[in-house]
């Protein structure tokens, strides 16, 4: 199967949104639709607090994200210092609890 050519994704993408968009004009500009939109007015409110509320748990999600980064650079920094401190003072090596074991 042939790989498509950036152009050809381009314009496929081009053909589906001017599609789907003059379809929306063409089905709200009827005077049923409008008629029907005017009485439930109550569906932006829902849409609204739905993508509300899917923004912010995108935003804690990348909180989390960025926190976790942030701890595992700080582990790093920690072990690094460990192992210079190691190399200064001999032979020995880092336990768990943060003290140097060995002699």
């Amino acid at each position: 199967m042939p790989r498509p050519t950036p152009q050809a994704i381009i314009a496929g993408c081009a053909f589906l949104g001017l599609f789907a968009f003059v379809g929306y004009a063409l089905l709200f500009s009827t005077a049923v639709m409008g008629h029907a939109y005017q009485k439930s007015r109550w569906i932006e409110g829902t849409l609204a607090m739905g993508f509300g509320y899917v923004g912010i748990r995108l935003l804690f999600s990348k909180a989390e994200v960025v926190c976790d980064w942030l701890y595992d650079r700080s582990v790093r920094k920690r072990d690094l210092q460990r192992r210079r401190q190691c190399r200064l003072t001999g032979s020995g090596k880092a336990g768990l609890n943060g003290r140097y074991e060995g002699a």
